[in-house]
């Protein structure tokens, strides 16, 4: 990890030079960023971030919603989390961590919708469909996952049947970005 950065580091200097020439251009411009695949951030006009007691700094561009705006389409996603009895303990609060952590990554433009699945589904949300993934959806999204319990036995048929039928009835509604479609499942099998 620490080998990638320095070597985005020497392999970006030259990109300094071309913020100064980007800025005596044209004044109105307020800041450049540069953001590598490997989560280095240039900025320009350089800021010094100040971390205290000489922490390390972690950082990384990649789950900032400028770059992941930047480096993707808008998407589509249904997510499936496994609540049967086997996921009880650790293999649930993984996958709630999971959910969480790719929540963070979605930008406004991406339509999502939230399901749990044992025998049966239920949703997260009041929405038989997709919804457009901005903050107080993804926030009602957090707390509607702190609150999963896992019981019982799965069935994948039924999720998958369900995620489909969302996917279908969204784009039907216009309720879609019209883009690239996933289905992300949370399972321990």
């Amino acid at each position: 990890w620490y080998q990638r950065r320095v070597r985005a580091i020497h392999l970006t200097d030259g990109l300094d030079q071309v913020f100064v020439k980007n800025y005596e251009r044209d004044k109105f411009i307020y800041a450049q960023y540069f953001g590598s695949t490997s989560g280095l951030l240039r900025y320009f006009p350089a800021y010094y971030w100040g971390l205290p007691n000489n922490e390390t700094d972690l950082y990384d561009c990649r789950f900032r919603s400028w770059y992941i705006e930047a480096a993707g389409q808008p998407r589509d996603v249904v997510f499936l989390m496994d609540t049967s009895g086997s996921m009880y303990g650790w293999a649930l609060r993984v996958a709630k961590y999971t959910a969480k952590t790719l929540l963070q990554i979605v930008s406004d433009k991406d339509y999502l919708a939230f399901y749990t699945f044992n025998l049966t589904t239920q949703s997260l949300s009041c929405y038989p469909q997709l919804e457009r993934a901005r903050l107080k959806y993804i926030n009602h999204l957090y707390e509607e996952i702190d609150k999963i319990d896992a019981i019982g036995a799965s069935n994948f048929s039924i999720a998958l049947n369900t995620a489909f039928d969302v996917l279908e009835n969204s784009a039907r509604n216009n309720k879609t970005c019209n883009c690239q479609r996933a289905i992300i499942i949370f399972s321990d099998t």
